[in-house]
């Protein structure tokens, strides 16, 4: 398939925004889009150059995968370098796939039928099928974790090591799977629990070591948690639509505040994490402006600043960015000093993901790449 290549505009700059993201308030759902052709995909050499075009009915999402960037699409899976260059390609038949991406490795599942795939940049590392629809995944640097949920009702945890064996399975009955992470040295685990008991909704956060089990059980009572995390220091993010929290395995918060539990309280209308375990979330002050907060892997606030309206928002180890009308916005991590600025003219990115080294932009038709 013919690319097209355009110059791109670099400017650095001395102040300005922050932050990528989610879109809307799908706030904690996954893009899910109509099933189509992928072949585009699979029809390039080594000569492709960015913008890399795509078959956009089928492009779902892209997620940095070391300094390589991974193309998730209805019917398959691509992994390009930062020069645009085919790495890895597999055609999927999932029905309803689900996808997580951490280190060097990318992790596929379908909803459907339970059946999963692992690849790093090169190959296939291994491949399988649970007995039940899975719910959730969650990828470490060695390990896969998935929540599944069988027909009379047991939802079930389930760890593989690097080689596809389990190592390590929980199951209930009684609560629903809601969120869930794996550290990235796979030593631990975290799942956020749902129950309805006398007609109200309670939420509960169990961290396991995957050797010996259970090891915190976090009452969080009527306040829910929609996303976990783990951080590069084994700390454990736990997030709603208005508060953040950080635990440690033990189930200790971090926090200094006696009266409240909760490390952040905000309306937050965009939040990203980081593969290390950063977090940077965007809220509305209630002086009615937006606001972009950073907390690094310890649980600390790094630093926070008043934003316009940004429309996505992403970060890595080393640098946050987000959309602005046709800017993107780059920040160091640890001191919050803008970077650099991308101009994308008449562009309109649908999903970002962040290496070291490049910002990649997801359109209908196209994945581009900027350097830093």
């Amino acid at each position: 398939m013919p690319k097209t290549t355009k110059k791109k505009r670099l400017k650095t700059l001395a102040y300005g925004g922050t932050a990528l993201v989610f879109a809307g308030l799908m706030f904690f759902t996954f893009l899910s889009l109509p099933s189509g052709g992928l072949a585009s995909l699979f029809e390039t050499g080594d000569s492709a150059v960015f913008p890399y075009s795509l078959s956009g009915d089928t492009t779902l999402n892209i997620m940095p995968a070391g300094e390589n960037v991974q193309i998730f699409a209805a019917d398959g899976v691509l992994r390009l370098d930062k020069n645009a260059r085919e790495l890895y390609s597999q055609k999927l038949d999932y029905t309803n796939p689900i996808f997580a991406s951490q280190g060097k490795h990318s992790l596929v599942a379908d909803r459907a039928d339970g059946r999963y795939l692992l690849h790093n940049a090169r190959k296939m590392v291994f491949e399988g099928k649970l007995s039940n629809p899975i719910t959730l995944i969650a990828l470490g640097d060695t390990h896969a974790a998935f929540a599944s949920q069988a027909v009379t009702g047991e939802n079930h945890l389930d760890v593989l090591n690097k080689k596809g064996e389990n190592i390590f399975s929980w199951q209930i009955k009684e609560e629903r799977l809601a969120a869930l992470t794996i550290s990235q040295n796979g030593h631990f685990a975290a799942a956020a629990l749902m129950r309805i008991q006398e007609g109200e909704t309670l939420w509960r956060v169990l961290i396991f070591n995957l050797r010996n089990g259970t090891i915190a059980d976090v009452d969080f009572k009527q306040e829910s948690v929609l996303r976990l995390q783990f951080t590069a220091m084994n700390r454990l993010f736990a997030l709603n639509e208005t508060a953040l929290y950080c635990l440690e395995t033990d189930g200790e918060f971090i926090n200094n505040q006696a009266d409240d539990r909760a490390l952040f309280r905000g309306n937050i209308e965009r939040f990203a994490f980081s593969q290390d375990g950063r977090a940077a979330l965007i809220y509305r002050a209630s002086d009615n402006i937006l606001r972009l907060v950073h907390f690094n892997p310890a649980g600390v606030l790094a630093w926070e600043k008043e934003v316009s309206a940004p429309t996505l928002l992403a970060l890595d180890s080393r640098t946050t960015v987000y959309l602005d009308g046709e800017t993107l916005a780059a920040y160091e991590n640890n001191s919050g000093t803008q970077t650099a600025a991308f101009e994308l003219d008449d562009r309109h990115p649908r999903s970002l993901a962040v290496t070291r080294k490049a910002v990649y932009i997801l359109t209908n038709f196209s994945v581009d790449s900027f350097t830093f």
